[in-house]
């Protein structure tokens, strides 16, 4: 009966290897990687910890991403949006490109799946949006 631990060392190589079964992976592949979570290649070989990143761009993202009107010859007080990835909340304002006004929306219906949102704005648009006019919420 073993009374003692021993340690292998195991060279970390390889990369990532999703195609082998863990047996084959073992005998084939020794160290290398079934799953990494932040982790990426090391330029001095094996693996090393991400960590952090700096933002590409350093303009603010807008909280709704970048919405457009969607479909022409819209009016009254109903504008539907696309390009649209969060639900925008009852009392938020709004510009739209090509439109003079500022629009509070006095209620929201979100189709997440079409990434589109239908308002209800508490005034009638002053002008018909053009489709694909960028919106400021």
């Amino acid at each position: 009966m073993p009374d003692a631990w021993e340690t292998f060392r195991i060279e970390f190589k390889g990369g990532l290897v999703t195609n082998l079964s863990p047996l084959q992976q073992a005998i084939n592949a020794p160290g290398s990687a079934r799953i990494l979570r932040n982790y990426e290649p090391s330029i001095d070989g094996g693996y090393k910890r991400i960590q952090g990143y700096a933002k590409f761009d350093s303009a603010i993202m807008a909280p709704y991403g970048n919405p457009v009107v969607h479909g022409a010859s819209q009016s009254g007080t109903t504008l539907i949006i696309g390009a649209i990835h969060t639900t925008p909340a009852a009392g938020d304002t709004l510009t739209i490109a090509g439109v003079s006004s500022n629009y509070t929306i006095s209620g929201v219906s979100f189709d997440a799946t079409r990434n589109r949102a239908t308002l209800t704005l508490t005034g009638a648009l002053a002008s018909s949006p053009a489709n694909g006019a960028i919106e400021q919420p």
